[in-house]
């Protein structure tokens, strides 16, 4: 369970120094996590020519990328840290970490302590696009992450595209940069995320192959012409607002937190105001005028 209680995540693999010997080796010190994470929500499957009933086939679309899943993400385990793995913040498991599973035996002695295996730059200002995309392909490199057979295979048919830079609103002063691969149908089948402040990698996810979206894209013009001139419900019991081209004003990055209406960093929003109100335009085309931050267990 991750982002506190709002989230489960399914760790199926990891990177490190070295293979274990056994269960009970600790002498390898793990750089990340393999992880399939479980949003954004697939199709309804009630529409079969969507996707299927369950159970699921091998054939059903599942894991091939955009809104039906990513198979391959990997994160660092300083993420995993700081991001991710935060623990229960209250109720029964206050103060403690959950997850389900069937673990071998614990070692009889403890492990290396994970550090981060990228050097941070240092400095005031958020890094340059052409230092987040070199950035970024280090990350890969030092996690081993383009030896492994879907990177590899990937990033041979891709070009690393401009960053896009996004604020956490959750946290203060923290940035980071997406890095699109775009493919030679114009997918994008690879992005990676680095911190926007110490260029160190954080994360990244791969889809099966080159033809395929890990994440969808949208400019700041299409995102705006999904509200303008809409009529838009506020949270109760404001009513309804209605866009105003006058009245618009553009943030200059995108945003994101882990909230019910996006629980991956690589589906960030467009933010608009309008007076006082806050409207966020996912990277899908969505449109929201509320995130809700406080839920359990999606």
């Amino acid at each position: 369970m991750v982002y506190g209680w709002n989230h489960w995540l399914v760790v199926r693999g990891y990177t490190a120094s070295a293979a274990p010997a056994g269960f009970d080796d600790t002498s390898l010190s793990i750089s990340g996590f393999m992880v399939n994470n479980p949003w954004p929500p697939t199709p309804s499957f009630y529409n079969a020519a969507v996707a299927p009933p369950p159970p699921h086939g091998g054939s059903d679309g599942c894991g091939t990328g955009g809104n039906r899943g990513v198979v391959d993400e990997h994160i660092a385990y300083t993420t995993w840290q700081a991001d991710y793995m935060t623990g229960i913040p209250s109720g029964h498991w206050a103060g403690k970490f959950v997850a389900v599973c069937d673990p071998d035996p614990p070692p009889s002695r403890p492990g290396q302590f994970p550090r981060e295996i990228m050097k941070p730059l240092v400095g005031n200002r958020l890094i340059d696009a052409s230092v987040a995309v070199d950035r970024a392909k280090e990350g890969l490199e030092l996690h081993g992450l383009l030896d492994r057979d879907v990177y590899k295979r990937v990033f041979g048919a891709v070009r690393p595209g401009h960053p896009q830079l996004v604020q956490r609103l959750d946290r203060f002063d923290s940035f980071y940069s997406i890095i699109p691969y775009t493919g030679p149908g114009g997918t994008t089948p690879l992005t990676v995320a680095v911190d926007a402040r110490t260029g160190v990698y954080r994360q990244s996810a791969v889809a099966a192959d080159a033809n395929a979206s890990v994440a969808p894209s949208l400019e700041v013009q299409g995102a705006r012409r999904q509200i303008v001139g809409r009529s838009l419900q506020l949270p109760d019991p404001l009513g309804r607002l209605l866009v105003r081209p006058e009245a618009v004003c553009q943030y200059p990055t995108l945003v994101w937190k882990p909230c019910r209406e996006s629980l991956s960093p690589f589906w960030p929003f467009h933010l608009f105001t309008v007076g006082n109100h806050q409207i966020y335009v996912r990277t899908d085309g969505a449109v929201f005028t509320t995130l809700h931050d406080q839920v359990r267990g999606i």
